[in-house]
C-alpha cells in the first residue's frame, strides 16, 4: 500500500479562510509504501524560506524522486494546526487544489475524495516517534505550543484571537503494537483547558522577551542559556512539577503580549529588570543569560519528574519523543542521566517538520486507523529520507565555478578513498568544508550530508565557523564523533544518531576539543553508527590520522537561510559565505581567495 503524508501549513480550510489570516509554518511530504518510509521531505528546502507551510514544492518533489504519481496513491493522510481537526475530505481536496493544482488534473475528484484522511496533531507526533522507535511498548511524550484546538469539528476561528481557547500542549501515550498494529492510548494531557499554556508556549514567550520574534528563535534561547545562573533570579516562577506527573505554567494565555507574561512573572516574584523586547538580549546579555537559565532549569526539573513518575507508574522500559519541545536536547540529555536503564528514542524531525511523515505512519499502522493493515515495520534509524540529486545537476550547478579558474579549483574525485584523503589534509590545515553529498536529511539537523565540517581540536574554529555562517559567536557546535567512542568522550551511554541529546563532555577530553565544547562544558552530539557511509569513512580516516574520533559538524547553511538542498543551493552558500572547501558528490572546489589565507 502506498501512502501520501502532507503537512499542510493551514489551520482551516480555503473556504472557512480564504485570506489566509493564519499561514502556518512547517510543511512538508512523505510517502510511505507497505508501512516503510521511501521518501520525505520539507518544504523550506525547497522554498528556501525557513518554516515555510504547505507542500507546493515538496509534494512534486517527493513524485519525481520516486517515479510515483497521485494516481498510484492509495491513501493521503492531513493534518493541520492550530485550530479544530478537519474533518470533510473536501477541504483536503481544496487544499490540494489549492497548493499542486497539475498534479489534481485530470484525476477524478469522487476518486480522490475517497481516499483522503485527516490526521489529529498529536496523534500524528505520537506515530512518527513510536514507529520510529522499534520499541515492542513505550511511553511517549508529544509536548509543543499548541496542536489541534480541542472543539467542535467544522468550527473554525480565524478571528484576531484565534489563539484563545483549548489547545493540544502536552500528551502522554502509552503505545504497544498488538496483532501487528499500533495500539495509541492517551494516558496523561496537561495544558488542555482554556488560557493554559505548556512548555512550548512559555518558552516562545521568553524567547520573544528576550528579543527574537519567535518560536523559531527558541534554540538561541536555549544556547544563552548556558552562559546564565538560574539561582539568580529562582524566585521567577516559570514551570512547575504538579505531582505526580503534571507540568504547570505558572501564567494564562497571552500569546499576542508574549512580553507582558514575561514581565509580570519576573514582577510577581520581586524583580525589577530593564524593559523586554526588541534587542533586549543585545543590551542586557547577562540578564537575557539568566532569565533564559532559569527557564531552562525549570522546565529540565518539571520534564524530569513528570516523566520519570509516569513511567514509573506505567511500568515502561521506553520513552520516545516528539513535538517542538522534544528539540530541547539539553533537557532531554538531563532526563536521560537520571533514568539509567531506559531506552530512549527521538525522531529525526521531532517538531512539525515531521508532521507529514507521522501523518502517513498513523494512517498506515495506528489501530483508529480506517487504512491500517497488521503490519510492524522497521524502525527508522536514518534521516536520510530526502533527495539526491544526478551527476547532470551537480555538474550544471557548479558550471559556473568551472568557467571561472582564475578564481576556483574543481576537480572530480571519483574514489572515496582518494577524496576523504583531500579531506583529511584540509581539515587538518584548519580548512572548513561544505559538503553536499547523497541523500538530504529530515528533519532540522545536518548529519553529515548537508554539512559543514571543521576541526574540533582548534580553539579558533568556534568562532571563524560562526564568522563563515553569519551568526551569533554565543552558539555552539555539534561533535560528530564515532557511535563507540560516545562514552568515552561523553557522559552519556545513549545513542544520539539525529543529535537529539547534549551530555557533558568528559573534562579530561574536553582539551581536546575545545571548538565542540559549550560554555557549560557541553555538547549536542552525533553519534555515528558504522553503516554511516561516506561520512563513517571520513571520521574514521580522521580518528586514524588524529587520534580523536571527532569531527565539527554544522548545518550546511548561513544564518537565516534553511539547510542546501539542491546542489545550486550548496553553490550559493558556499559563494556567499567564503568557504574555502566545498564538496559536491565527488566533485571537490577550492575557493582560491579563502583556500590561501589560512595557515
Amino acid at each position: 500500500m502506498k501512502i501520501l503524508g502532507l503537512a499542510s501549513g493551514r489551520a482551516a480550510p480555503t473556504k472557512e479562510d480564504p485570506t489566509l489570516r493564519r499561514p502556518l509554518a512547517d510543511g512538508g511530504a512523505a510517502l510511505i509504501v507497505d508501512g516503510h518510509p521511501l521518501c520525505a521531505v520539507i518544504e523550506e528546502r525547497f522554498t528556501r524560506r525557513r518554516y515555510s507551510g504547505g507542500f507546493a514544492k515538496s509534494l512534486p518533489a517527493v513524485f519525481d524522486s520516486t517515479g510515483i504519481r497521485l494516481a498510484n496513491i492509495d491513501a493521503i493522510a492531513h493534518s493541520t494546526c492550530c485550530d479544530v481537526q478537519w474533518d470533510r475530505p473536501d477541504d483536503i481536496l481544496d487544499d490540494l487544489k489549492e497548493s499542486v493544482p497539475n498534479l489534481i488534473s485530470g484525476l477524478s475528484e469522487k476518486g480522490i475524495l475517497g481516499r483522503l484522511y485527516t490526521v489529529n496533531h498529536h496523534d500524528s507526533h505520537c506515530a512518527l516517534a513510536f514507529v520510529g522507535s522499534g520499541f515492542d511498548r513505550a511511553l511517549v511524550i508529544v509536548s509543543d505550543g499548541m496542536g489541534n484546538r480541542n472543539g467542535q469539528p467544522g468550527v473554525f476561528n480565524i478571528s484576531p484571537n484565534w489563539w484563545e481557547g483549548a489547545f493540544q500542549r502536552h500528551t502522554c501515550y502509552l503505545c504497544e503494537w498488538k496483532a501487528g498494529r499500533l495500539e495509541m492510548e492517551r494516558v496523561h494531557e496537561d495544558a488542555q483547558m482554556p488560557g493554559e499554556i505548556g512548555l512550548g508556549e512559555i518558552y516562545r514567550a521568553v524567547t520573544h522577551a528576550l528579543g527574537w520574534r519567535s518560536y523559531q528563535f527558541a534554540g538561541k534561547t536555549m544556547a544563552l542559556a548556558a552562559f546564565g545562573d538560574p539561582l539568580v533570579y529562582d524566585r521567577a516562577k516559570f514551570v512547575d512539577h504538579v505531582p505526580p506527573f503534571s507540568i504547570r505554567v505558572n501564567s494564562t494565555n497571552r500569546y499576542d503580549n508574549p512580553v507582558e507574561l514575561v514581565t509580570e512573572i519576573m514582577e510577581r516574584a520581586g524583580y525589577v529588570i530593564p524593559e523586554m523586547g526588541d534587542e533586549f538580549f543585545s543590551r542586557h546579555f547577562k540578564i537575557a543569560a539568566n532569565l533564559a537559565a532559569t527557564l531552562q532549569s525549570q522546565v529540565e526539573t518539571a520534564l524530569q519528574k513528570s516523566v520519570a513518575a509516569l513511567a514509573d507508574s506505567l511500568d515502561v522500559e521506553n520513552i520516545a519523543f516528539a513535538g517542538g519541545v522534544a528539540m530541547n536536547c539539553v533537557a532531554l540529555g538531563k532526563l536521560c542521566s537520571t533514568m539509567p536503564g531506559t531506552g530512549f528514542y527521538v525522531p529525526p524531525a521531532p517538531s512539525d517538520t515531521g508532521i507529514a511523515l507521522g501523518n502517513a505512519l498513523w494512517l498506515a499502522h495506528a489501530d483508529e486507523s480506517p487504512v491500517c493493515q497488521a503490519r510492524r515495520p522497521t524502525a527508522i534509524s536514518t534521516a536520510f529520507l530526502g533527495l539526491e540529486y544526478s551527476a547532470r545537476e551537480i555538474r550544471d550547478a557548479i558550471q559556473s565555478l568551472i568557467d571561472q579558474p582564475e578564481a576556483f579549483s574543481v576537480g572530480f574525485i571519483e574514489d572515496d578513498v582518494e577524496l576523504i584523503s583531500q579531506l583529511i589534509t584540509d581539515l587538518n590545515k584548519q580548512h572548513v568544508i561544505g559538503l553536499r553529498r547523497g541523500r538530504g536529511e529530515y528533519g532540522p539537523r545536518a548529519l553529515g550530508h548537508s554539512s559543514i565540517l571543521a576541526d574540533p581540536r582548534s580553539h579558533s574554529m568556534h568562532t571563524k565557523v560562526n564568522a563563515y555562517k553569519k551568526r551569533e559567536p554565543f552558539r555552539p557546535f555539534a561533535p560528530s564523533i564515532l557511535e563507540e567512542y560516545v562514552c568515552e568522550y561523553l557522559q552519556i551511554e545513549v545513542p544520539s544518531p539525529f543529535m537529539s541529546f547534549a551530555s557533558s563532555i568528559d573534562p579530561e577530553k574536553r582539551w581536546q576539543i575545545p571548538a565542540v565544547t559549550h560554555i557549560d562544558g557541553t555538547a549536542r552530539y552525533q553519534s555515528v553508527p558504522k553503516d554511516g557511509g561516506f561520512f563513517r569513512a571520513l571520521l574514521e580516516c580522521w580518528y586514524n590520522e588524529t587520534g580523536v574520533p571527532v569531527l565539527l559538524n554544522t548545518s550546511f547553511n548561513l544564518a537565516g537561510e534553511p539547510i542546501v538542498e539542491h546542489p545550486r543551493d550548496a553553490v550559493r552558500s558556499f559563494l556567499d559565505s567564503g568557504l574555502p572547501v566545498l564538496v559536491l558528490g565527488s566533485w571537490y572546489v577550492r575557493n582560491l581567495a579563502s583556500y590561501g589565507e589560512v595557515q
